[in-house]
């Protein structure tokens, strides 16, 4: 399967948050990652909005720009990306089950 193996990583930096509700971050310009990889400018936030007095709902919104070289796969390339952060979100969904806090007796 194309994309297999395939990880997307960068070094951010954060906006402006909103305690509890909200996360943003935009890339950090010139960082390339791990051996090298090409550079993917991005910008994001996650909400986290109530959902019962137990969970939460999180949504992802994800910005990018799809470097030059890989202009004319941008539309093969998509699905991979979608399905690398949809791969992360569900780790991140149970790292938070996993983690969350417990009512103190």
């Amino acid at each position: 399967m194309f994309g297999r193996g395939w990880s997307l990583s960068w070094l951010s930096e954060s906006l402006p948050n909103k305690p509890h509700t909200q996360m943003q971050w935009r890339s950090v310009p010139g960082y390339k990652g791990p051996g090298g990889s090409l550079e993917v400018p991005n910008r994001g936030q996650l909400l986290f909005r109530r959902f019962g007095p137990d969970s939460c709902i999180v949504e992802l919104t994800i910005g990018y720009e799809v470097p030059g070289l890989l202009q004319p796969f941008a539309s093969v390339l998509t699905p991979t990306v979608e399905g690398i952060l949809r791969t992360d979100m569900q780790r991140f969904a149970r790292y938070a089950v996993d983690h969350q806090a417990r009512p103190q007796a």
